[in-house]
């Protein structure tokens, strides 16, 4: 499907939806992987102008890639975002509702900040719905089966990691952020970093806080290797 615009009004969409990506990023502090994700979203949202991909740089600005170059100019009007929004939710039906949910979040996002920037007059975003997700029972492997990983791995960065995520709860991607500052040695506890940007305390149980502190300590990170920044 293709939306017959004119090419300013198709550069015009673009920009406003990488604005909106750099406004989460410093005002909202979301995450790289949440900003990557509703970039991809929002991308994918505008595919009917002609967008490729919206993609940002080590600076954290984003840009548009186009499968043809269009020009500049400033018009957005509610018809063409309905015409997106329609485009969308068809181009979506066939995901699952989880997938689709995180999908009409993003663009919910873009449309309650072009209101709120005054960009549109009415609140768009109540015309997006939203699947509804079946509630799944969460699947936690018991305790026979922890120890019995455990005990099949050698002492190490892998049992330690391993022990991170079951005792002390911690996600890979926080887990593998970690440095050895973020010890708070007087109180057996980790400093990590979580979604976000928020920071929580997480006060680990004595076998995990004795593997952690087992490991060498070869630079900044518990693991791997030093990171260019």
């Amino acid at each position: 499907m293709s939306l017959q615009l004119s090419a300013s009004d198709r550069r015009n969409l673009s920009d406003l939806a990488c604005k909106y990506l750099k406004y989460l990023t410093l005002q909202k502090t979301c995450s790289d992987h949440t900003s990557k994700s509703y970039a991809t979203d929002l991308s994918q949202f505008l595919a009917p102008l002609g967008v490729q991909a919206i993609f940002s740089d080590e600076r954290g600005e984003f840009f548009t890639r186009w499968k043809t170059e269009p020009g500049v100019g400033s018009s957005v009007t509610p018809e063409r975002i309905l015409a997106l929004i329609r485009a969308a939710q068809e181009a979506w039906a066939g995901l699952m509702p989880a997938s689709r949910n995180r999908k009409t979040a993003a663009v919910r996002g873009l449309l309650k900040w072009l209101l709120h920037e005054g960009v549109l007059a009415e609140d768009l975003s109540l015309r997006l719905y939203s699947a509804k997700v079946p509630h799944k029972l969460p699947h936690f492997i018991s305790v026979d089966e922890a120890v019995s990983l455990l005990k099949s791995l050698p002492k190490g960065a892998q049992r330690t990691l391993i022990i991170l995520l079951y005792g002390g709860g911690l996600r890979v991607s926080e887990a593998c952020s970690l440095r050895w500052r973020d010890l708070v040695e007087d109180q057996r506890s980790l400093r990590v970093n979580g979604k976000g940007g928020r920071t929580r305390l997480v006060v680990l149980p004595q076998l995990a806080w004795a593997e952690l502190n087992a490991l060498p300590r070869s630079g900044s990170y518990v693991f791997g290797a030093e990171r260019a920044m």
